[in-house]
């Protein structure tokens, strides 16, 4: 894909006084026009961006919008205090994103809402909440449905400790993830210094509800592709993550009327319980 042709604006200024520099700033797209495959696209993603901000004793960001046809931003705040907000339309996503690369004949629809907050709760600790909503979401490919939620809610919370303007330490944090009758809990325990890409994270993992709806949230994946499953799981495991290595520590599963089906191979089970250590 490469760019062809379109209208681009932008607008920075700046105003010095009282030992800080005030900028604002707006940038936006429009008429854009691609070639994929030599073939001239017209790609209708207008975007509209302002801004404004200080640079004093710490860098204020007073407002920030973002617009295009399938989402909005707003936020406001500094390092230790502020909020974000934004709604996406994955549906118009997904089209826009069909225009210019191959999506596999992967095309989802649904409505997400996100909101983050963070504040400082005492001198140099800092707490994080976000939490986002997908409602009315379905994913197919080649016309077959992959997974659908009708509401999914994410909700994380993290407590970190600060160095200045950089996060010195992770104390704590938990990831809760609902849909139905459905849960997900992480918990990281143990304090993460210095966090990086690179950290390693030591987490407790619960998982309950219903197998087949699991299973279908993996699809998207390939991991469990040509399987029949249901049947109910509580879990809980021990492990530690990182980006290029995960270590299982201990994992307790207690399934119940299990039943798994693929070619050839077919598990029919009313209890089936697992503990490993180690």
């Amino acid at each position: 894909v490469q760019l062809a042709s379109g209208q681009f604006g932008w607008n920075i200024q700046s105003e010095v006084g009282n030992a800080q520099t005030r900028w604002t700033g707006a940038f936006n797209t429009s008429n854009v026009k691609v070639l994929k495959a030599g073939k001239p696209i017209d790609w209708q993603f207008p975007l509209e961006v302002n801004f404004a901000a200080t640079d004093g004793a710490e860098i204020t960001l007073e407002t920030l919008t973002a617009r295009s046809d399938f989402f909005s931003l707003a936020g406001n705040g500094t390092l230790r205090q502020g909020t974000l907000q934004a709604k996406a339309d994955l549906e118009r996503l997904t089209y826009q994103l069909s225009q210019v690369i191959d999506t596999n004949n992967i095309y989802v629809r649904g409505d997400l809402q996100s909101y983050i907050q963070w504040s400082e709760t005492r001198p140099n600790e800092l707490k994080l909440d976000a939490r986002n909503k997908l409602v009315e979401f379905v994913m197919t490919q080649n016309e077959q449905v992959v997974c659908e939620e009708q509401e999914l809610t994410t909700m994380l919370v993290v407590n970190a400790s600060l160095d200045g303007q950089t996060v010195s330490a992770v104390n704590d944090a938990r990831l809760d993830v609902v849909s139905k009758g459905d849960y997900l809990v992480a918990e990281v325990r143990e304090a993460v210094a210095k966090p990086d890409a690179n950290s390693a994270w030591p987490l407790v993992v619960a998982v309950n509800g219903e197998l087949q709806t699991w299973l279908a949230r993996l699809k998207p994946f390939g991991l469990v592709d040509g399987w029949d499953v249901s049947g109910t799981i509580n879990s809980n495991a021990q492990l530690t993550a990182s980006a290029s290595k995960l270590a299982l520590h201990g994992l307790t599963a207690d399934v119940r009327e299990l039943r798994a089906v693929t070619d050839g191979i077919s598990i029919i089970e009313p209890v089936v319980q697992l503990k490993t250590a180690g």
